[in-house]
């Protein structure tokens, strides 16, 4: 009975093992794929001259959304301030996010630093959403925030 028990224990774990290595290929596939898809962007913006006009309007249009895209989620990543244990990102973390990475983000986007956090609340009198602007909406008074929270 107990050689049974362990061939059914040495089995799972062998299952477990298989099934963890598959997922480890399926993410090496995906970011093998993701790599693939970046570098054929990357020749396709360097070539964009040579497609129809058509084409290349369009292609200098989806760069500009992408680029306010991206810019727009950084600021929210920076001003990032909830705090509990069912939230998955808090804004800037030590233990996840390098100095090298935030540098290199920073120089790409540093109009982020200096842009206001838009922060609205409802007024329950009027029914509608508004807009507060005051002094203390720039990432860096967001972050500091979040750092007096976790300590």
């Amino acid at each position: 009975m107990e050689d049974n028990n362990i061939d059914i224990e040495e089995d799972h774990e062998q299952q477990q093992a298989e099934a963890a290595e598959e997922e480890d290929q399926e993410q090496i596939i995906a970011s093998d794929a993701a790599d693939k898809r970046r570098l054929h962007l990357i020749s396709l913006l360097q070539g964009k001259n040579t497609f129809l006009n058509r084409t290349g309007n369009k292609i200098d249009e989806l760069v500009e959304e992408f680029l306010v895209r991206t810019e727009d989620d950084l600021h929210e990543h920076l001003c990032s301030n909830k705090v509990g244990d069912d939230i998955e990102y808090q804004g800037l973390d030590k233990d996840r996010d390098t100095k090298k990475e935030l540098e290199t983000t920073l120089r790409f986007f540093p109009n982020v630093l200096s842009r206001k956090k838009k922060v609205c609340w409802w007024n329950e009198i009027h029914q509608e959403w508004v807009e507060y602007s005051a002094e203390g909406n720039y990432p860096i008074h967001f972050l500091l925030y979040l750092a007096i929270l976790v300590i």
